[in-house]
């Protein structure tokens, strides 16, 4: 007897998961990088055409990848150091450049857009200095 394995055929979702590989821009996922601030368009020199965005000029930008079938994004919160802590005490604060970029963005688009975040607190801390600075103070002057 012949036996015809259709479990990878079961439903829609496993059916895409094992189909042919392919890129189509509903794959992609978008990054953004969001600062405080009204009107803010901060060119990244080192990243050609992308910039920093405040959330009013970061809806827009939104509208557009929808546009180009970009359903998922994932943003980066990006501050000055004046406003970076041990605790990384703003990636909790609920007026953050990304929180207000998140419930900005759910209210315009809701389930149209997947919204994802960075999760790392090096943007939002100062760890990093004080653990660059105390390495060199161990390490002493180079010979």
């Amino acid at each position: 007897m012949i036996y015809r394995l259709r479990r990878l055929r079961q439903s829609a979702a496993m059916r895409e998961l094992v189909a042919e590989a392919d890129m189509r821009a509903k794959h992609f996922i978008m990054p953004y990088f969001v600062v405080a601030g009204k009107k803010q368009v901060q060119p990244i020199a080192t990243l050609d055409g992308v910039s920093r965005l405040s959330v009013d000029t970061l809806l827009p930008e939104l509208e557009k990848a929808l546009k180009l079938g970009i359903r998922s994004v994932m943003l980066f919160g990006v501050l000055d150091s004046a406003h970076k802590d041990g605790q990384g005490s703003l990636a909790a604060d609920p007026e953050g450049p990304v929180n207000q970029a998140l419930k900005e963005a759910k209210r315009h688009f809701g389930q149209d857009l997947v919204l994802m975040t960075d999760v790392c607190l090096c943007g939002y801390t100062t760890i990093m200095v004080i653990v660059g600075l105390s390495l060199k103070e161990l390490k002493g002057p180079r010979r």
